[in-house]
Formats: structure tokens, C-alpha cells, sequence
């Protein structure tokens, strides 16, 4: 499977569905339910891999201050749901996690998407009957970057002055 090929599948069910877990998930798992096997071991690595590229104190920076929080877990599953806004999202996040601002509402502290995760490996055992294999990821001990003080103002301002800006007011 190819990044390109992921991508399509994690934006198959096109912008509306982005804005729908629900929906979004029934269409990633219809695309997913076409594929043999192997290419939904190959689609958790390349969802695995985007999880490791995401994982930086920056990001989770941001997304302390979007959720009002978040935890190791909690990180992980904004992660995913960073995933679930398709590729110039996930990119531009990845690139800059102030690009967030825009994307989220500050009424809102739900931006996680767990069932995301798990939705190449329930497709395949449906397929197989079997648990999937477990898929090879060089998990680092540490987010990528310096540590910083999510609570501090003047830091979220420095770093994050566009999320800071609609969060902190």
C-alpha cells in the first residue's frame, strides 16, 4: 500500500464525514473491508507510522490546549483523529501545530478519534477470524523536540500564538 493509497482510504468518506466520526469510520471501513489481508496490515503501519511522525511536544501542546488537557492516552487518540482530517491537515499540523487554528472549535474538548485506530485491525479479523499480526513500529520512548510547560501562558503564546490567541483569549 502506498501513502497515497492510505490517504484516500482515511478520506474516503470526504469532507462531511470528516466532521462525522460515525460516518467517517463506515466509509474507512467499507474501503478497508475490499482489501486482502495484507494491504490492512500494510494500512496499520502507515497509520502507525503517522502516529510516530505526530508525536512531538509542540503537537501535543496544541492539543493540551484544545482539549483542556490531555494525557498520554489522550494524545495518542488526538493523534488519531488528527489522522482522520486526511492528509493536508495531518501535514500541516505536522509541520506546524499552530496550523490547527481553524480546524477546532473552542466550545468543543472532544478532538480524539479511537476508534480509528483499531479499525484495520477488527476488518481483518472479520476477514480472517484471526487477531492481526502484531505491525513492527519503532514507538520512541520520547516526543520529538523540547518539553515545555503546557500550562504556562507565555510559552502557549510563543509557541502556539494562533491557537493561543482563540483559546486563551
Amino acid at each position: 500500500m502506498t501513502d497515497q493509497q492510505f490517504w484516500t482510504i482515511i478520506e474516503s468518506g470526504g469532507p462531511k464525514a470528516q466532521d462525522d466520526p460515525e460516518r467517517q469510520l463506515a466509509a474507512v471501513r467499507k474501503r478497508l473491508a475490499g482489501l486482502p489481508p495484507e494491504e490492512l496490515h500494510d494500512f496499520q503501519r502507515l497509520f502507525n507510522e503517522k502516529l510516530v511522525a505526530a508525536y512531538s511536544w509542540d503537537l501535543w501542546g496544541a492539543a493540551y490546549l484544545i482539549n483542556g488537557g490531555s494525557s498520554d492516552d489522550g494524545f495518542h487518540y488526538f493523534r488519531e483523529w488528527l489522522i482522520s482530517r486526511g492528509r493536508a491537515a495531518y501535514e500541516a499540523a505536522i509541520q506546524n501545530p499552530d496550523n490547527l487554528a481553524g480546524l477546532t472549535d473552542p466550545e468543543r474538548d472532544d478532538y480524539e478519534f479511537e476508534d480509528l485506530g483499531y479499525v484495520a485491525q477488527q476488518v481483518y479479523e472479520e476477514q480472517t477470524g484471526e487477531e492481526m499480526a502484531s505491525v513492527e513500529t519503532s514507538w520512541p520512548a520520547d516526543p520529538r523536540g523540547r518539553q515545555w510547560d503546557f500550562d504556562d501562558g507565555e510559552q502557549v503564546v510563543r509557541k502556539l500564538p494562533k491557537l493561543a490567541a482563540i483559546y486563551l483569549g
